[in-house]
């Protein structure tokens, strides 16, 4: 019956140097164990070999040798588990007898006969135990003496005498299928000077019947003799034959059973020859590993690359599904994963984001103790070894479905620097002593590897090593004599240059280094001959002409007793290319942030201004209409309407800022605006303003066509000329050009090529220039460079920017202390300049008739407004406030047109509003209106059927015409 102790579990005998000697073959305890589950399913397989500190991979490894004090425990703990006195006699006869004794009953079945067999059993027995001496000598024909003495040291137990004697009797049964006999009357455990066994066996069949032939043939022949003698010749003649045929019958069956017998046994040996072929194979297999392993380790010089270079060896040549090497960490803070194979992103993503803690009072991973202890472990069964650890200590392997593995410590001169563990998910084989021993070699050989690498780079960042590094230094190595004359070049040097030693020892260094570098480079030998270290950057020239920037260092050292110099030289072209290109990239992300977040203010702040701005343009609109031309009204309502068209203006550049808001667009010659410009009265001010400033044009005459909103191209224009003006304060002179270029490559800050011709318009003064600090800032939002006092918003540059954004087109400037320029790109049209401005329509073109409308907005006053203007042209308005109240609305009536608000909050927005009410009244009429620019929901609502999309502030004009139409749609 089977017994569990958890005090068995940890009883302890005493520990003694020769009780943990490796004494006993693997076989022993692997047919012991085949024995028990064979006989005693009940017993606890796992505890014992717990108790006995036996692993389960060390019984399939057939180099493996266990302890005296392993066996011992082993004994007892099957004792205590297995009610049989006579068990380890009963797992000897299975040794001999079972199909997996190995190779050693494999060799015994290939002897002839049982004699020979225990006669070499001194041989034999050194396959099995070192623990004793063994002597062999023959008695008889089926019978042999055996006698065996335990090893100087070694405390063998009766347990093993018996187990001996059932191998022994087990060994005739090879041969003759029955146990041999033995006789043990002198016995070490008793006494005795040694145990003696005296063997007996029955002789095999094939012996037996060989002696049976053996005698008939004499038999035969003496009786035919007596019957030709004493018999009639025929009956003489008979017997004769009939003494023939027994001896041929016996023969040919003796025979059979010997083919019989020496086919099993060769199949035996061919079985024996495969498994030493595979064997022969493995050590192959191992050696070819640890040559590649060698030879990727004296090529490499960087830790990951050597790591990398193992891995993957391994996975080639091994036979394990996965594998890993950690290393601690400088600070020996935590195993870090460095290197794999066979996992997935996900799991390689989870070890590189998971390092192994060696420091604090929590649960240990797994392979920390292995990496503290410097002990390897090995198990062919996760599930079989979980019990005995902590918790968390097998959490990454489970985490990772690890099913067996082999875990190593990487240890240099008794220290651990890190750890191997190679693992298999679908285990094609028991891992064995023999594949533990061979990784312990590899991971030693790692270790060493990985500490001659790192002790390499430490030289390197502590010490110049010339006879070691120079010719296979990245950077560009220049070794001088203390006379200044080159001695010698590596071959990055040679490879910067384009030139030879023997070249270079006849140029100057105006051949070698670029004109802006070369004040700098003759100070090297003045700073490295005080004993400084010279240090800077700078520009070396190649013998093709080309430029390579470049860091450089430089010191004195001794060698052999004779000075050096030495100037390393580092190319850092690429480098300082990718930081120029980095630095751009990140000014315009900054700058599209900046712009994005202007461009939501913007919106904002528009949509809210322009509602308010609805009084002041529209009102004014409906009193002029109503007021005689000699009222002395008009006069102050024009005022009021004038400074809402103003204030107007102002949102309309907030709403530029905002981006895709640019007017509609149309062709024109810049030439033409030019000349708008300078008889507006924007200019006429800025005369006044500045009299002593002179503004002159150079117009190219056959300046092509451009696309564009001329409200935003002249507003560009006029924001130019003001800064420039002001730039200059006093006196000086402004020049408005334009002129025709062609672009192949982007201006500076932009990735994409205008490639054509373009219409280019530039504004240039006389002014004290931008430092190039404030050019990367004067196109932010805000941002002024004017006194306190003076006007402007500080969007005046914005708004330029946003212009050419808006027209994809380019800026540059170019600033000075003797003025300033900027330069605007503009992409150029084929096509004809448009007709003069269309005139304002008469108010009776977009008179109503009566229709009924319905004008939905959040904002009383926007409602007023536009329900006015509504009535004005004879239209008849009904307003509501939001959405939910306007579909209760037409739930009860039909309308000709609604006017819908597209913000409206908290509740529905115009265009669901719009959508529920097709739903009440399918093909019912609508306009949206907005304070911001046209949006995706306006889109919708228009491809929902609405008609127009009109800004706010509302005109007469402009509500009018939409509506009218809308209505006249369809």
């Amino acid at each position: 019956m089977r017994q569990r102790s958890t005090e068995l579990a940890w009883k302890h005998t005493p520990d003694t140097n020769d009780h943990d000697l490796p004494l006993y073959n693997s076989r022993i305890l692997k047919l012991y164990i085949d024995y028990l589950e064979k006989k005693h399913p009940l017993a606890d397989i796992e505890a014992i070999l717990a108790f006995a500190r036996v692993r389960r991979y060390e019984l399939d490894d057939l180099g493996h040798w266990f302890s005296q004090r392993q066996v011992d425990r082993f004994q007892e703990s099957v004792e205590q588990q297995v009610a049989d006195r006579d068990v380890a006699r009963k797992a000897g006869r299975h040794a001999a007898l079972s199909q997996t004794g190995g190779p050693a009953r494999q060799y015994v079945l290939s002897l002839v006969n049982p004699t020979t067999a225990y006669l070499l059993m001194p041989r034999l027995y050194r396959l099995w135990s070192k623990g004793a001496t063994v002597a062999a000598r023959r008695l008889g024909r089926n019978q042999v003496e055996i006698k065996t003495r335990p090893a100087p040291g070694v405390a063998e137990k009766y347990y093993q005498c018996a187990n001996r004697t059932g191998t022994l009797e087990a060994l005739a049964a090879l041969f003759t299928g029955k146990l041999a006999h033995i006789q043990h009357d002198e016995c070490f455990h008793r006494g005795g000077a040694c145990c003696r066994y005296v063997v007996s066996w029955i002789p095999t069949p094939a012996m037996t019947w060989k002696l049976l032939q053996n005698l008939i043939l004499p038999v035969g022949v003496l009786a035919t003799a007596i019957g030709f003698y004493a018999l009639p010749f025929y009956q003489g003649l008979q017997l004769l034959t009939l003494s023939a045929a027994a001896w041929l019958a016996v023969g040919y069956y003796t025979e059979k059973i010997k083919r019989a017998d020496l086919a099993r046994r060769i199949d035996i040996q061919g079985n024996a020859a495969q498994d030493l072929l595979a064997e022969i194979d493995a050590h192959t297999n191992d050696a070819l590993i640890t040559k590649e392993i060698g030879q990727a380790a004296t090529g490499v010089t960087d830790v990951d690359e050597l790591l990398a270079a193992v891995v993957g060896i391994l996975e080639q040549h091994l036979n394990y599904d996965r594998g890993i090497l950690m290393l601690a960490d400088e600070e020996q803070d935590h195993l870090e994963f460095r290197a794999g194979f066979g996992h997935s992103r996900e799991d390689e993503g989870y070890l590189a984001g998971h390092p192994f803690a060696l420091k604090g009072a929590g649960p240990e991973e797994f392979a920390v103790k292995v990496f503290k202890e410097k002990q390897a472990f090995l198990t062919n069964n996760l599930a079989e070894v979980k019990a005995r650890f902590p918790e968390h200590a097998l959490a990454a392997a489970e985490k990772l479905g690890v099913n067996s593995f082999i875990c190593l410590p990487l240890i240099y001169k008794d220290k651990a620097i890190g750890i191997l563990a190679v693992e298999s998910i679908h285990q094609r084989r028991p891992y064995r002593t023999r594949d533990l021993n061979f990784l312990l070699g590899i991971t030693s050989q790692i270790a060493a590897s990985i500490t001659n690498v790192r002790t390499l780079k430490k030289l390197a960042e502590n010490e110049l090593q010339y006879h070691t590094l120079f010719d296979t230094a990245i950077s560009s190595l220049y070794v001088f004599g203390d006379n200044g004359k080159l001695i010698d070049i590596n071959a990055s040097t040679k490879a910067m240059h384009g030139y030879t030693l023997a070249e270079m020892q006849t140029l100057s260094s105006r051949d070698l280094i670029h004109a802006d570098s070369l004040e700098d480079f003759d100070s090297f030998f003045d700073t490295v001959s005080s004993g400084r270290t010279f240090i800077g950057a700078g520009k070396c020239l190649h013998k093709n002409g080309s430029v390579i920037e470049v860091e450089f260092h430089g010191r004195a050292f001794t060698i052999g007793g004779q000075h050096r110099f030495l100037l390393s030289i580092r190319d850092i072209t690429a480098r300082k290319k990718a930081e120029r290109e980095k630095q751009e990239v990140q000014e315009k992300l900054a700058r599209a942030k900046k712009m994005e977040a202007l461009g939501l203010l913007a919106g904002g702040v528009a949509h809210d201004l322009n509602n308010i701005l609805s009084g002041l343009v529209s009102y004014p609109e409906l009193l002029l209409m109503d007021l005689p031309e000699d009222s002395p009204l008009r006069k102050p309502i024009e005022i009021i309407l004038s400074s809402g068209e103003r204030a107007a203006a102002v949102v309309a550049d907030l709403v530029t800022i905002a981006r895709g808001a640019a007017s509609s667009r149309e062709v024109v010659n810049i030439n033409s605006l030019v000349e708008e410009y300078l008889v507006s009265p924007e200019y006429a001010t800025l005369k006044t303003i500045y009299p002593r400033v002179h503004l002159y044009a150079r117009l190219a005459p056959d300046l092509p066509n451009t696309s564009c909103s001329t409200i935003h191209l002249k507003k560009a224009l006029t924001n130019l000329v003001i800064n420039a003006a002001e730039a200059m304060e006093d006196s000086g002179e402004i020049c408005i050009a334009t002129s025709n270029r062609y672009l192949d490559k982007p201006l500076k800050g932009y990735d994409d090529i205008l490639v054509g011709k373009c219409a280019v318009l530039s504004v240039s003064d006389q002014g004290d220039g931008i430092t190039p600090e404030e050019i990367e800032r004067i196109f932010e939002p805000f941002y002024s460079r004017k006194i306190l006092g003076r006007g402007g918003t500080g969007l005046g540059l914005t708004i330029v920017w946003n212009t050419l954004q808006d027209h994809q087109g380019y800026i540059d400037v170019i600033s000075s202390s003797g003025g300033t320029k900027f330069h605007l790109y503009f992409p150029v049209t084929r096509k004809p300049v448009a007709t003069g401005p269309i005139p304002r329509r008469p108010v009776a073109d977009y008179r109503g008739n009566g229709e009924t409308i319905l004008v939905v907005d959040d904002e009383e006053n926007q409602r007023l407004i536009a329900g006015e203007l509504l009535k004005k042209l004879g239209y008849t308005v009904t307003t509501r406030p939001d959405g939910e109240s306007a579909l209760l609305y037409l739930q009860a009536r039909q309308v000709d047109l609604l006017v819908l608000d597209m913000i409206m909050e908290p509740g529905m927005n115009g265009r669901e509003t719009y959508a529920a009410a097709l739903e009440i009244h399918p093909g019912q009429k609508a306009i949206i209106a907005s304070g911001y620019s046209e949006t995706e929901e306006v889109k919708a609502a228009l491809r929902l059927g609405a008609g127009q999309f009109i800004k706010k502030p509302y005109t007469l004009e402009t509500i009018g015409m939409a509506v009218k139409q809308a209505l006249a749609a369809g």
